[in-house]
């Protein structure tokens, strides 16, 4: 009879549960060594809330060879929310399972090293999970990022495709497959090529090398970009010379990638290694420009030939400089426009002159390891009666308040995530009791009152104290130096 209802009750938890497959990118880092491949996570819901999260079968690529790691499975995860976003997060000891198909080098290594530490981070949509996790394998530290959207495919500048005739990184282009009425007279330019010099402390191989060159005397500046080139006017200045995303183009390059770069985060800065060198200085033109749009997913241009509405986030940097042919780092904030807009692609465009048919005809800018930022930190907090609120420090960072009791104190303890998941900030409050801060009754022209933490009210702060100040209907939480 009990072995009955134990099967009774293992079928009605099937039926409870809900399994979804997502298939999405995987990007790998060893080490700083970066792969990207295709990969699925399974999740599945149980009738308790809980998830199972599971990515099957894990290689790396380590010199060039395969090596079959396994497949991750962590359990009894409980969902959580953060600003509307439904999160899962765990770090625990797993041991990982051979997969489900033959393994690249003939034999899964995971289940042979034994319980290994994890910590997994992953938010879901009902259409998309992405996730960010960390494997302490003995000796080599894996990171490990399901989801696009975040990053650049090929920020590192590693893989390379035919741009007509020329090669180019993937997902970007150069004149090799420009359009326009012009088209001809340009795509037998060579401006990007692979270049095997990369920047300081790289452990990648390859960067990327723009060069501008010259079209019957005139400097036509080397420019590579995320979008397509267009050439459509005589004028190196006009507009009808630009690069361009059109996402209802179904034109796909020789790697079988779009015209366009997606986008599903918000980041707060863009950041490059580029190096700078003039083939003849020219003290009149004497930079080159990186810039980004993040736009909704509609067709865009630069230089604009018009008032673009569909722009949330644009960055910039036209002042750069040769730093005497070194290589430089260099970050580029983004400035939000319009934040109404749900950012879904993105045109950048990177060139060896600020200023259109400028410079020489021998300008080089390599370019090597671009990166998207995303903040996580706390800008400024609010304590009103037994509650916090706290304003974020990252365009898309969120955040997830606990309260609690702590030594029996009040507390409430803030967790802000990046929007890449990669960064997280964690911050205790201690909050006023019941008969405290939250019964003062402010006065008609809103003076300052000043409490102390268990909520009795001083004329003056101490040095190297905690207080809480109201003023009005706001309250804050002030540390005097």
């Amino acid at each position: 009879m009990k072995k009955i209802f134990t099967f009774i009750a293992a079928v009605i938890c099937a039926i409870n549960s809900e399994a979804k497959d997502y298939k999405d990118s995987l990007v790998i880092n060893v080490g700083g060594v970066v792969t990207e491949q295709s990969a699925v996570v399974a999740l599945t819901q149980s009738a308790n809330n809980h998830y199972t999260f599971t990515l099957k079968n894990l290689s790396l690529n380590l010199s060039g060879s395969l090596m079959g790691v396994g497949t991750i499975v962590v359990d009894d995860l409980e969902s959580f929310d953060a600003s509307g976003n439904t999160m899962l997060q765990t770090s625990r000891n797993i041991t990982l399972q051979d997969g489900d198909i033959a393994s690249p080098s003939g034999s899964w290594i995971g289940s042979a090293l034994g319980p290994v530490p994890i910590n997994l981070t992953a938010k879901i949509s009902e259409n998309k999970i992405y996730a960010s996790i960390s494997i302490n394998m003995p000796g080599l530290p894996i990171d490990v990022t399901f989801g696009s959207g975040y990053q650049l495919p090929n920020s590192g500048f590693e893989l390379f495709h035919k741009d007509g005739t020329f090669d180019a990184p993937n997902t970007w282009h150069s004149f090799g497959t420009a359009i326009g009425s012009l088209a001809s007279m340009v795509t037998g330019n060579k401006n990007t090529q692979v270049c095997d010099e990369t920047r300081p402390g790289s452990t990648g191989k390859h960067s990327a090398l723009i060069t501008s060159n010259k079209i019957f005397w005139v400097v036509a500046n080397g420019t590579m970009t995320t979008g397509r080139m267009v050439a459509d006017a005589f004028s190196a200045s006009d507009p009808g010379n630009h690069a361009e995303i059109d996402p209802s183009s179904a034109d796909r390059d020789t790697n079988g990638d779009p015209f366009y770069a997606t986008i599903a985060g918000k980041p707060d800065s863009l950041a490059v290694w580029v190096k700078f060198i003039q083939g003849r200085a020219n003290a009149s033109h004497p930079y080159a420009t990186v810039s980004a749009a993040i736009t909704d997913g509609t067709k865009y241009q630069d230089p604009e030939d018009k008032t673009y509405n569909n722009i949330m986030a644009k960055a910039k940097n036209n002042k750069i400089e040769t730093k005497g042919g070194n290589w430089q780092r260099i970050v580029i904030p983004f400035e939000y426009v319009n934040r109404s807009i749900d950012g879904k692609t993105m045109l950048i465009t990177i060139s060896t002159n600020a200023d259109p048919g400028q410079g020489s005809g021998s300008d080089k800018l390599y370019v090597d390891d671009m990166e998207l930022i995303y903040n996580a930190g706390i800008a400024s907090s609010t304590i009103s009666g037994s509650t916090i609120n706290v304003t974020p420090q990252g365009e898309g960072a969120f955040t997830r308040t606990v309260y609690g009791q702590k030594n029996g104190k009040n507390i409430a303890t803030v967790t802000v995530f990046s929007d890449d998941l990669k960064k997280q900030t964690t911050q205790e409050f201690e909050l006023p009791t019941s008969n405290g801060i939250s019964k003062v009754q402010e006065d008609a022209a809103g003076t300052e009152e000043i409490f102390t933490l268990s909520g009795q009210k001083v004329s003056n702060m101490q040095p190297g104290q905690t207080y809480i100040v109201k003023k009005g209907s706001k309250v804050t939480k002030v540390i005097n130096p």
